[in-house]
């Protein structure tokens, strides 16, 4: 991607995060009679080796709320969607739909409170690695899949704005709601295909790392540090149901879940062109069969209802 496709897609996200924005309480508790601003960019960040970082950022100033998409990632999501098998138009709008989750997830960071939150209690809500005790681990993780639900729900709403308008589903080359829910839901599938990759990565760095402290044999596949964020494949299903609730319940359009697991189970085919063999799959994409997902998510619920509801009260601007 060129410099000039940075600049038009952060002018484009911008608006869109900019016009949920404006709807959200300007004063904040922190900031007494003070009005917030959001700034959101995309910009290109290194690591202290000089190598492309892709990741994305929220960050609680004292009268701005700081969003950065780095453009290592979105070249990477461009990569993949731009790339693909789909026709132009198709991966123009799911890599739309996959910035805009990007971006929506971290300003669902910022407006639920999690960034205050984890300064307060200081914890590291965006960070490679752990090292607090389990309570601290468990929150971090259930915040990461707060604000994909966040970030799941406003995307169902704009999304709907687009397929029961005909003159912008005209402009968009789609010609019903179907296909354009299931792009979309593809859009947040690439997303977590990167994802899945980096994640990939961080685990052979960890290793690596751990093999240079001396560890050895099996100890040495356990890293002295845990991951803060959870499994990219858990928040992926998650956030693919939570598309689909969101548009049954709100905008009563019902999908096919069959369509929804087959674009969850297809990531690798679709954007990498790859098939996985029978052992890797059920390696991948075991939990989803073994009932050990939905058992996760609905302990996420309860936690998150009975317990972090009423931490982030204090800190949250819009409805909990």
């Amino acid at each position: 991607m060129t410099k000039e496709d940075f600049i038009y897609w952060e002018r484009q996200i911008n608006l869109i995060l900019q016009d949920y924005y404006r709807n959200v309480p300007g004063t904040d508790g922190c900031v007494p009679g003070g009005d917030r601003a959001l700034k959101m960019e995309i910009k290109a960040m290194t690591d202290m080796k000089g190598n492309q970082i892709s990741n994305a950022y929220s960050i609680y100033e004292p009268y701005t709320d700081h969003i950065i998409i780095t453009e290592q990632f979105i070249s990477s999501i461009s990569n993949i969607l731009l790339g693909s098998a789909f026709d132009k138009n198709r991966s123009c709008w799911m890599f739309c739909a996959g910035i805009l989750f990007c971006g929506l997830h971290e300003l669902g960071h910022l407006l639920l409170g999690h960034c205050q939150l984890c300064s307060d209690n200081k914890m590291r809500a965006i960070g490679e690695e752990c090292d607090k005790d389990e309570d601290q681990r468990r929150t971090i993780q259930v915040l990461e899949i707060d604000a994909d639900m966040f970030a799941c729900r406003r995307i169902a709403e704009k999304m709907a704005s687009c397929g029961y308008n005909q003159d912008i589903m005209n402009a968009l080359h789609y010609r019903d709601m179907e296909l354009l829910y299931y792009d979309t839901l593809r859009g947040i599938r690439a997303v977590f295909f990167v994802l899945e990759y980096l994640e990939i990565v961080e685990s052979i760095r960890l290793h690596e790392n751990a093999m240079k402290l001396g560890r050895s044999g099996m100890s040495a596949m356990q890293p002295p540090k845990r991951n803060s964020h959870p499994p990219v494949m858990y928040r992926c299903y998650y956030s693919l149901r939570a598309i689909e609730e969101h548009m049954a319940t709100y905008f009563h359009f019902k999908g096919s879940r069959r369509r929804l697991t087959n674009i969850y189970l297809s990531g690798e085919k679709d954007f990498g062109g790859i098939s996985l063999s029978p052992g890797k799959f059920m390696k991948t994409y075991g939990n989803l069969f073994n009932g050990s997902m939905k058992n996760t998510y609905q302990m996420i619920q309860k936690y998150s209802y009975e317990v972090l509801r009423n931490e982030l009260m204090p800190y949250s601007r819009i409805p909990l």
